[in-house]
């Protein structure tokens, strides 16, 4: 993934569509198995801190929505909803900046 493409996914994690969120949250958790990916935003051409304030955004808008999608259906469904993707991810992003961090 090209420093571009990272900044593209911070742009989108931070929509107001779902699917948006959920289909750039999906891309930047495999470009983040990607050594190159991970050497982008080493270097800065893309940075570890601007992901993860999209990313607080993005679980923001989430967990928003899980609100509202909960009040209109109080279910005993025990499924791990979509929009939990971004929180997994920010997990994931967090975990490796600071292995990376503590690697430089």
């Amino acid at each position: 993934m090209t420093a571009s493409e990272l900044k593209k996914c911070c742009i989108y994690l931070e929509s107001d569509k779902l699917t948006e969120r959920n289909r750039y949250c999906t891309k930047l958790n495999s470009a983040l198995e990607i050594q190159e990916s991970i050497n982008i935003l080493n270097s800065g051409k893309a940075s570890w801190e601007r992901l993860i304030k999209s990313l607080q955004k993005c679980i923001k808008k989430d967990a928003g929505k899980t609100f509202v999608d909960d009040s209109k259906k109080m279910s005993g469904s025990s499924d791990i909803p979509a929009n939990y993707l971004s929180i997994e991810l920010f997990v994931k992003v967090v975990t490796k900046a600071i292995k990376e961090g503590n690697n430089s």
